[in-house]
This record gives structure tokens, C-alpha cells and sequence, in this order.
């Protein structure tokens, strides 16, 4: 699934009781901001923590796309400068669902210091107009860019949304409505974005969790009004076939394929993620083609299940017939041991997740803002324990029985 950042295909069932062994606290300050911490002695000196905000690229605002890409633009310039001056790293990310900041925090930084860090995030500023136009600038960039490159870059779910979605758009937004953004516009919005209410914090070092809730909640909160609209996905349109063509100096094909799977907080999705992990160890289907990618992606309000193939220089329809039939005998021959088999990958694969700190805060902060609860994150190990052969078996017929979103991207 992008649980938790798209790797939530990698969690499994390597504890027997998680949430007791990592001892994950969430405290609600009185401003609505949400703190999330672990007491795991990570034998690490640098302090990671994540600032997520809710609702990422598809959150409009007086009927305008771009307000949150526009967002990250400008704050980035704030916290790149406070970083090279204060000597911390950071990273931004924005998704459909969030937007989120990575903190990268050395040993020793004075309390003064993370004040200022919380500060440029919190309070309100007014906007240099060369920051607010170099924003908007960098936006159209990429807006130009996505749109010469979609066919490669964007995500299945984007193709398979209404053609007139934020998804089908892209998450920079529309160019007529990132040019029509005003300075007032965007300090609105930001206002009650960028705001304590909105906030997911996760932090690594559980003994500084007492200056971080006082620092925090010194900043007042901010409620949405009806300007605010987060789009979300009622239906996937699932098209027989598409077939696009790009220019390039390679004569083969990328093969996209795509399946409606659940969103974050549904438990089909845990079966979703398993069942990637059953077709990726699959050596009939492996053979099909030199390179595979097999995902589940989760998101807020639905999921996209993706097989995706590259370099293919066989027949692409003869590839997809073929995975069809896999699929469809898969749906009804699946042994125990196979289901056995995917379980102790996801099972070894988890133990990397846990032993590195960016990971574990990463997914921490999907987790909450994707499927409603932190907690899906601690139990998806017992989860995906439960998960029973019938039920694998069954969404694997459904698989096979439905309209596939074909995408042959012949390389010319």
C-alpha cells in the first residue's frame, strides 16, 4: 500500500505483541496538535521527527488546486534557510493525503534553537513576494514537467480517477489556478494549513517530549471553514485497455496494470499487501518479463493494487493474458505453504523497518493521518498473522474476474 510513505508492504508479524515492546504514547494538546512517541532506544544520537499535515494535494481551497504544493514551496524556503543557519537537515514530501516535513535534528541543539524551528513553522509571517513569486514559479515548473512526463510519472490511481480530479491533474495542481493564487489567498490557507489543529507530530526521543508539548502548545489554533474542500475518490473508472505512446530510443514496452484494492484503514488492504508479496515470489509470473513491481497502494479513500512491468519486449496483451490465467489458477490452487512462504518474507523484511528510526516515524505519521489510528500500524504485524487462506484466495478470484486498467507504454 504507500502505507505509511508506500511501503507498507514490508510490515509483518516479527513481534508477538508490538504495540507493548515499542510502547507507542499519543498525547492531544489543547490546540488540537497530536504527538505521537515511542520510548525505543535506538542507540542513534540524532533525533528524527516528522511534522505531518492533514490532507495533502487534494485539499482545495476556494475551489482552487495548487494551495498545498504552493505551501510547501514557500515554506521550504523558511526552514531550508533556518536548517543551513541552525545546522539540522530536513526533507518535505507531498502526497495526496499529506504533507509532510522530516527533521533531521543533531545531539546537544539548544531549546532556543527548536523554538525557532517550531516558530517557522507556526507562526504567521507575511510572505515576501519574491518568495511568494519563486513559489509559484517553481510550481509551474514541475506543473510543465508532469505533464510532458505523466505518462511515465504519475501513479495508476491518477489515470484510473475522473479525468477532471485533482488526481488526473496532478498533485502541483492546475497551471490556470496556481497563476490566479493571491497573497491573500495563500495566507488564508496557510493559516489554518500550516497550524498546530493540523498537525501530527512524531518524534523519536521520548525524553524531550515535555519541552516539545510546551513549546507547541505556546501557538494558538486555527479551524477550517468552508473555503476548505478535500477532494476524495467516490469511484475508480476502470477502463478494458489503454494503450499511450511516448517517444523514446528504446524499442520495448512498460506494462501498467491496475486493480481497485482498499483504502488505508480497511483490513482487505493488509490482504492486498500480502497477495503482492505472493505474485512478486510467483516464478511463473517473474518469468513473464525481465523487471516487476508489485504494489499495493493504500491511500485515505481508496487503493490501487499495481503490476507493473518494464523492459518488455515480448507481446504486452500476451503478458497480460498470461498473468490473468496465473492469477486465476492462483485464486483457486493457493497452498498453505505458499501463503506460508510470503508471510516470513514480510516477516524478515520488517525487522529492517524497525531497526531504522526515519522508517519507523515515517510510517508512524501515515499511518495516523491515512487509516485514522497509529494503532493500524502496531497491529498490521498481528494482522496480516490472521490473514486465512480462503481470504487471500477470494480476493485473488476477484482479481481475476474484474476489468483490469490496462496502460502499454510502447517505447519507440
Amino acid at each position: 500500500m504507500i502505507i505509511f510513505f508506500l511501503v507498507s508492504t514490508i510490515l509483518s508479524t516479527i513481534l508477538p505483541n508490538v504495540q507493548s515492546d515499542f510502547d507507542v504514547k499519543k498525547i492531544r494538546l489543547k490546540n488540537g496538535a497530536t504527538i505521537i512517541y515511542s520510548s525505543i532506544n535506538w542507540g542513534q544520537p540524532t533525533k528524527i521527527i516528522g511534522v505531518f499535515f492533514k490532507n495533502g494535494a487534494t485539499l482545495k481551497f476556494d475551489k482552487k488546486t495548487g494551495l498545498p504544493a504552493l505551501t510547501q514551496q514557500i515554506l521550504s524556503l523558511k526552514i531550508r534557510k533556518l536548517s543551513r543557519e541552525l545546522g539540522f537537515r530536513y526533507r518535505s514530501d507531498l502526497t495526496w493525503d499529506y504533507l509532510a516535513y522530516i527533521l533531521y535534528l543533531p545531539p546537544g541543539m539548544e531549546k532556543n534553537s527548536l523554538s525557532r524551528i517550531w516558530s517557522a513553522f507556526y507562526e504567521e509571517t507575511t510572505v515576501e513576494n519574491s518568495d511568494f513569486n519563486l513559489g509559484k514559479n517553481n510550481i509551474a515548473l514541475s506543473i510543465k514537467y508532469d505533464f510532458e512526463h505523466k505518462i511515465i510519472t504519475f501513479p495508476l490511481i491518477s489515470f484510473m480517477a475522473h479525468h477532471n480530479s485533482i488526481y488526473s491533474i496532478g498533485k502541483y495542481g492546475s497551471l490556470e489556478d496556481v497563476n490566479s493564487i493571491l497573497p491573500g489567498e495563500f495566507t488564508d490557507f496557510s493559516r489554518c494549513y500550516i497550524n498546530p489543529n493540523n498537525s501530527v507530530i512524531i518524534s523519536s526521543a521520548e525524553k524531550d517530549i515535555r519541552e516539545l508539548t510546551r513549546v507547541i502548545n505556546t501557538f494558538k489554533p486555527c479551524f477550517r471553514d468552508e473555503r476548505f474542500e478535500d477532494e476524495g475518490i467516490v469511484n475508480l473508472n476502470v477502463p478494458g485497455r489503454s494503450i499511450n505512446y511516448i517517444k523514446s530510443e528504446k524499442k520495448n514496452f512498460i506494462i501498467k496494470l491496475g486493480f481497485p484494492s482498499a483504502s488505508c484503514e480497511k483490513k482487505e488492504s493488509f490482504i492486498y499487501d500480502l497477495i503482492a508479496e505472493i505474485l512478486k515470489q510467483d516464478e511463473i509470473i517473474s518469468a513473464l518479463s525481465g523487471q516487476i513491481r508489485i504494489n499495493n497502494q493504500c491511500y485515505l479513500n481508496k487503493g490501487v493494487f499495481e503490476i507493473i512491468f518494464t523492459d518488455v519486449k515480448k507481446d504486452a496483451e500476451e503478458i497480460t493474458t498470461k498473468l490473468m490465467r496465473r492469477i486465476r489458477f492462483l485464486s483457486s490452487d493457493l497452498d498453505t505453504a505458499t501463503l506460508s512462504l510470503a508471510k516470513t518474507e514480510l516477516d524478515k523484511n520488517f525487522g529492517d523497518i524497525i531497526g531504522n528510526k526515519e522508517s519507523f516515524v515515517c510510517l508512524l505519521g501515515k499511518t495516523q493521518i491515512s487509516s485514522g489510528s497509529y494503532e493500524n500500524f502496531l497491529n498490521y504485524l498481528k494482522m496480516i498473522e490472521t490473514v486465512k487462506q480462503p481470504e487471500v484466495k477470494e480476493i485473488l478470484k476477484n482479481i481475476s474476474n474484474e476489468n483490469i486498467y490496462k496502460m502499454y507504454i510502447r517505447q519507440e
